[in-house]
């Protein structure tokens, strides 16, 4: 695996361009509007508002939930260079940094960071992605270039949900759907998986 990446660096330095404005737009809906340079593009970008729960404040529930990941990183961390891992549980630090969520925000559940970590795993990404939250609590992982964007989504199902922005022939095409983790890389031939997953095989 190549060496750590700094997600936060690597997509703070997005140029702006029609990709990217399409991506944002195929993802996320624009109630809340997101710039490409908002450092809190890192956490792509949304967290929804359920309600407080009594009991812990907002920093003892991101410690508990950054100690749970680390936690279950640690025992599949044989998979992973050392390098790698020292990225990821950078990455969840920088996701799960008290200053950036507030007391209402869903955190990440515990079964969609297992799926993506299954994910890193079987597939092995070529460079480390940025982290995010879905509404529904689910784990993102995007790599976001200037030609070619991918965004997943990891329920708690082996089930993943995927969103490409990209020139093909010239032209930006979007697509989105839904594969199980041994059919993403035959879902996403016509885009040339290589260009994020190491053990992708094309057709």
């Amino acid at each position: 695996m190549s060496a750590r990446l700094e997600p936060a660096e690597r997509i703070g330095a997005l140029p702006q361009g029609p990709a990217q404005d399409a991506l944002l737009e195929v993802l996320f809906p624009p109630v809340r509007p997101i710039q490409l340079n908002d450092p809190k593009l890192y956490r792509i970008l949304r967290r929804p508002r359920t309600g407080h729960l009594p009991g812990k404040t907002i920093e003892e529930k991101l410690f508990d939930r950054l100690a749970t990941f680390s936690m279950h990183l640690s025992k599949v961390g044989m998979h992973f260079d050392p390098m790698w891992r020292e990225g990821l549980f950078s990455a969840l630090t920088f996701l799960l940094s008290a200053d950036a969520w507030d007391p209402d925000d869903l955190l990440p559940n515990n079964a969609s960071f297992s799926s993506f970590t299954r994910m890193m795993i079987y597939l092995n990404p070529t460079s480390l992605p940025a982290l995010g939250v879905s509404n529904d609590g689910n784990i993102q992982a995007a790599w976001v270039e200037t030609d070619h964007s991918l965004i997943l989504e990891f329920p708690p199902s082996m089930e993943i949900s995927w969103a490409y922005v990209g020139k093909v022939d010239g032209e930006i095409e979007s697509v989105a759907g839904h594969s199980p983790i041994a059919r993403l890389i035959p879902s996403l031939t016509p885009y040339h998986p290589k260009r994020w997953f190491g053990h992708a095989k094309e057709g």
